[in-house]
């Protein structure tokens, strides 16, 4: 079966699209110009799909999958005009702690600027070209209805590739973000247990801790996180089972109300 779809590869919405036909009994098996092409076998719905970018120097001629194999399906897609490329799997077993923990979201940071490059070098070949045609028809003396068609022209590019700019770096900050892409913030937490020290493993997905003291039942900690402050209070409260109001949270914005504290 071959269906068309006009998406960015490795994006959420192919990603939605995939998850659609596989849930229907489909597996990829290759993408050209759009258009993708599936076959039918319904085992492929107890399988994991997922996307990962690669360099084109690392993809191999040929895929043979083996029953030992721990792949229901392996698809590659060479990006156009970049070394990148995208390898869609199949997975047979979803709790794979080996490859189900692959990550490859700064091969596709590097492959989305690369992309944001390429568009901004169109950008302005499209200017050059514009600006110096509409100066050529200035001089040649036509109206102005006519001379002013390649600024329009320009115009109507400039913003489709601004739309296609903004969606590349909204893609960039909401699946493949870097250190540089996303604002952290470091906060002072302090966490009042009389009991015992407080257990911060649930807690590692919030961001950086580094434990700095403690002090008459209070446990001081550094955190690097990109989190809201209303955000980790009501998280730390609800992990530790602790009230809100023995958790103080603050950032380099709030140094009054440290000192009240401290």
């Amino acid at each position: 079966m071959k269906k068309f779809k006009l998406v960015f590869k490795g994006s959420l919405s192919e990603k939605k699209f995939l998850e659609q036909k596989k849930a229907e009994g489909y597996y990829l098996t290759g993408v050209i110009n759009g258009v993708y092409t599936f076959k039918h076998n319904p085992k492929v719905k107890d399988t994991q799909l997922q996307t990962h970018f690669i360099e084109t120097k690392h993809l191999k001629n040929e895929h043979n999958i083996k029953d030992t194999s721990p792949f229901f399906a392996i698809t590659t897609k060479k990006l156009d005009l970049s070394r990148y490329a995208i390898v869609y799997t199949y997975l047979k077993d979803k709790d794979n702690p080996i490859y189900n923990s692959t990550d490859t979201r700064m091969t596709e940071n590097l492959y989305l600027k690369y992309l944001q490059n390429i568009f901004l070098g169109i950008t302005m070949a499209i200017m050059f070209i514009c600006l110096g045609l509409w100066m050529y028809l200035i001089q040649q003396s036509y109206k102005n209805s006519i001379a002013t068609v390649p600024l329009k022209f320009m115009l109507l590019i400039l913003l489709g590739l601004f739309i296609l700019t903004f969606i590349i770096n909204y893609r960039i900050k909401t699946t493949c973000p870097t250190q540089v892409d996303e604002i952290y913030l470091s906060y002072s937490v302090s966490i009042q247990s009389k009991d015992e020290k407080p257990d911060i493993q649930p807690l590692q997905h919030l961001g950086a801790w580094r434990f700095v003291t403690e002090k008459n039942g209070k446990y001081y900690y550094n955190l690097y996180s990109k989190q809201p402050k209303e955000m980790l209070i009501n998280t730390l409260s609800h992990t530790l089972n602790i009230q809100p109001d023995h958790i103080f949270v603050y950032s380099q914005w709030d140094l009054f109300p440290v000192y009240m504290h401290f």
